[in-house]
Formats: structure tokens, C-alpha cells, sequence
């Protein structure tokens, strides 16, 4: 079981993703990248899955702020379209993206439990001391497609 903290600021598609992924995850959902941020540490989220438009930041801004605030958290990118929008998350150190739309019970759920178990990995190794408090590791680029 993972815990994902979903950063979506519409409700609908937000429901639909902890529908798809219930029994896998345990999703707290978050509207803005500012409410997400005490939500990440309360949950000692795995993954946090964010939208590239939100109200408080747009694209590669997103992943940056989050990545920044939250190092050993893996951040998985949710955009409609491929392209500029999704490089731009994968430059700022999202770990992969999924493509809104399509099936998130599968392609999403495998983003996510690559990201979940670079997490744990990067926490456990951080633990005994074999990496510096904070450290990313090297980025994983799965460019994961739903749909």
C-alpha cells in the first residue's frame, strides 16, 4: 500500500483517481501545491502525484517547489498533453509523468509504485547514513503514458 498525495484542483477528476486507485493507495487529496505541502510530511507521502496547472503554479514551477520542500519524496507529473509542459516537469526533477485520462488503474499505478519504491529506497539508504539527509538520487525518467 502507498501513500500518494494528489494534487489536483478539480474535484472530479481528484475522485476518479482515489476511485481507480483505492485498495492500492491511500490518496490525500490537495488543490493547490500550498495545501499540499503540510499534507506531504502529515502522510509521509511516497509519491506525490501532481497536475502541471494548478492555481498557485503551472508546470516545471510545480515539480521545483515541490521538490524543493520535500527531496527524498518522489513527484510524479499529471498532464493532458505530452510536450513542453511534461519536459519541463521531468527537467525539474519529476520522477515520471502519466497522461491524464485513459487507464489510471494500470499506467498510473505502475508510475506510482516505481516512485513509491525510489522513495522508500532513497529514505532507507538516508537512514543508515549511506546518502546525505535530503538527497534526490538520480532522476528516473519513465515518461509513463496513460491512455
Amino acid at each position: 500500500m502507498y501513500d500518494v498525495v494528489l494534487v489536483e484542483d478539480d474535484a472530479t477528476y481528484a475522485r476518479l483517481v482515489e476511485i481507480a486507485l483505492s485498495g492500492e493507495a491511500r490518496v490525500t487529496v490537495a488543490r493547490s501545491v500550498a495545501d499540499a505541502q503540510g499534507k506531504i510530511e502529515a502522510v509521509r507521502a511516497d509519491v506525490v502525484l501532481t497536475d502541471l496547472h494548478l492555481p498557485d503554479g503551472q508546470g516545471g514551477e510545480v515539480v521545483e517547489t515541490l521538490v524543493a520542500a520535500h527531496p527524498t519524496t518522489a513527484v510524479v507529473a499529471l498532464s493532458g498533453i505530452d510536450g513542453p509542459t511534461t519536459d519541463a516537469a521531468l527537467a525539474a526533477g519529476a520522477t515520471s509523468f502519466v497522461l491524464k485520462g485513459g487507464e489510471m488503474d494500470g499506467q498510473m499505478l505502475a508510475a506510482i509504485a516505481v516512485a513509491a519504491q525510489r522513495t522508500r529506497a532513497l529514505r532507507e539508504a538516508e537512514a543508515a547514513g549511506e546518502v546525505a539527509p535530503g538527497a534526490r538520487g538520480r532522476p528516473h525518467r519513465s515518461g509513463i503514458r496513460a491512455g
